[in-house]
């Protein structure tokens, strides 16, 4: 076909319009979404020099990491800086894990949801109340089991605060704070429970099983429930000061210097919380269940898309993601609450 100059000169021209058109779009998009990063930064440099932040802080969007950037000191004895790869103690994020696993055993047709905990666990020391609480009552708080901590916990050597049946024994035999089903309270004995469940159906340790089930097929390679007397190098100490949740409940600041807080934690963690993980694990987490890797994500896509934290003595983590617009952050601290969350 003969060459036609004239069109091919506009064609070329076109082409350097549209090229410029779209770069100066790309330019304003990428100006826009600028602002808000370095304003997050600035914010993240103030609040941690003013001592009210020592972790890691992600923020991505559909899986690109727009913004990275840890701060503060993992182990203030020896001086070491957090990172992207220190691991820290997720609190009560770890439920969500225990969720999914549930929703995993529920397809699987292990259980149904309206199952009482009697069929799953005939030996559940209250049988009154095993006959009367569901599956779907632990998962969403109604079921009227109380909490784990409070006086026996505080008084029971920490060390010996190990597997579930360890926590089971600091609540089993208190009766029910309600009838199941007429309100909520949040309830780490709730998911106790559900995490002995799973150990039942799986034969495993929950501690394994939520390697093998969770953290290994959406690619958590640094997430652990670890043991508190035998913390990796990478794992973060948790330091906390008098007063902090007198404080968040609209009190005086805190008081005192920051000290670990290890003689608070139990010898490990739970299927109510105390995983260990990072900020790039969670973000790789929060991918999996959107894209269906680990359980059926229905429930919340209905929610637009994953809001949870976590928080004890020196410990306080967030993930919150639109999957709608593809946005994800997480937020990781070694300080009390609410150090993340804010």
């Amino acid at each position: 076909m003969k060459a036609v100059p004239g069109l091919l000169r506009m064609m070329s021209i076109g082409a350097a319009i549209a090229t410029l058109t779209s770069t100066t779009v790309y330019a304003e998009a990428a100006q826009a979404m600028e602002l808000p990063l370095v304003k997050a930064t600035a914010h993240i440099d103030k609040v941690a020099a003013a001592g009210e932040f020592s972790g890691a802080v992600l923020i991505a969007r559909n899986g690109e990491v727009l913004l990275e950037k840890s701060v503060g000191l993992a182990r203030r004895e020896q001086k070491v800086p957090n990172s992207f790869r220190t691991r820290f103690n997720l609190g009560s994020i770890t439920k969500v894990f225990t969720r999914v696993m549930i929703t995993q055993l529920q397809k699987e047709g292990r259980l149904k949801f309206d199952d009482h905990i009697a069929r799953h666990l005939p030996d559940y020391p209250d049988p009154e109340i095993a006959q009367k609480v569901t599956i779907q009552h632990l998962l969403d708080m109604s079921s009227g089991l109380g909490d784990i901590f409070g006086e026996r916990f505080d008084a029971t050597p920490k060390n010996e605060i190990f597997g579930l049946s360890d926590y089971q024994k600091l609540f089993a035999d208190k009766p029910l704070e309600f009838e199941p089903g007429t309100s909520k309270r949040y309830s780490n004995a709730g998911y106790i429970v559900l995490g002995l469940i799973i150990e039942k159906h799986t034969g495993t340790p929950y501690a394994q099983t939520v390697s093998k089930r969770v953290f290994e097929p959406a690619g958590m390679t640094g997430s652990a429930l670890l043991a508190r007397s035998d913390l990796p190098d990478d794992a973060a100490f948790g330091y906390t000061r008098e007063n902090w949740m007198a404080a968040m409940q609209g009190g005086d600041p805190p008081t005192g210097e920051w000290r670990l807080s290890t003689d608070t934690m139990p010898g490990r963690g739970s299927s109510a919380g105390g995983s260990y993980s990072t900020a790039h694990d969670l973000l790789a987490f929060d991918h999996a269940v959107a894209a269906g890797t680990l359980c059926d994500p229905t429930y919340w896509r209905d929610h637009g898309g994953m809001g949870f934290a976590g928080g004890a003595p020196g410990i306080n983590a967030a993930l919150e993601s639109d999957w709608d617009n593809g946005w994800t952050v997480v937020v990781l601290a070694n300080l009390d609450p609410p150090a993340a969350m804010r």
